[in-house]
């Protein structure tokens, strides 16, 4: 008999503590973010990402990368500088690449990755969005269906970590070589 009470309680002490942390930890979660920057290096950051009323996690973390090049300065004064750029938010599930690698690499190579712009791919499958804005003027071209799009060049904050991704996840920033496509 003891046994079975003894059991009881720590059976409801773990519900408890397990429905407990679900209920605080459903508005925040931690993602691993990197930032490209104009000069061709890269910093790779732990931060917080809140999810608003309606938002899925694509979408957080695409707006968060938002919020992250808007406050970044040197992104910011390289958009001033530079002629012919497309802002973008975009997110959704999918495949995508970052190459140069997002992740840690060799220091060997790294003068060599610095020679290289940026690329990123993204081929985005049902939920998928992109939100691209030319700079110098012109219409705001929002994608809500299936597509492909392509970076060249670009300068921003990824919420992914590695050079391959099939996550639900999301990126913001500036290119100045945009190609995309609808599925």
């Amino acid at each position: 008999m003891k046994v079975k009470i003894l059991t009881t309680l720590i059976i409801l002490s773990f519900c408890i503590l397990v429905f407990n942390n679900q209920s605080e930890g459903t508005n925040e979660r931690t993602t691993l973010f990197v930032k490209y920057l104009p000069d061709g290096s890269t910093q790779t950051f732990q931060h917080n990402i809140e999810y608003l009323a309606g938002e899925n996690l694509s979408e957080s973390i695409a707006r968060t990368c938002g919020e992250l090049v808007a406050d970044d300065e040197q992104i910011q004064q390289y958009a001033e500088q530079q002629t012919g750029l497309f802002f973008l938010v975009s997110g959704g599930d999918g495949m995508h690449v970052a190459l140069p690698p997002s992740g840690k690499y060799s220091r060997i190579l790294e003068m060599y990755w610095q020679l290289v712009p940026c690329l990123l791919y993204c081929h985005y499958t049902e939920g998928g969005y992109s939100d691209i804005t030319p700079i110098d003027g012109g219409a705001n071209t929002n994608i809500t269906v299936p597509h492909r799009i392509l970076c060249i060049g670009f300068v921003g904050v990824l919420g992914w970590s590695r050079p391959f991704s099939f996550d639900d996840t999301g990126f913001a920033g500036f290119t100045p070589f945009l190609w995309y496509e609808q599925d």
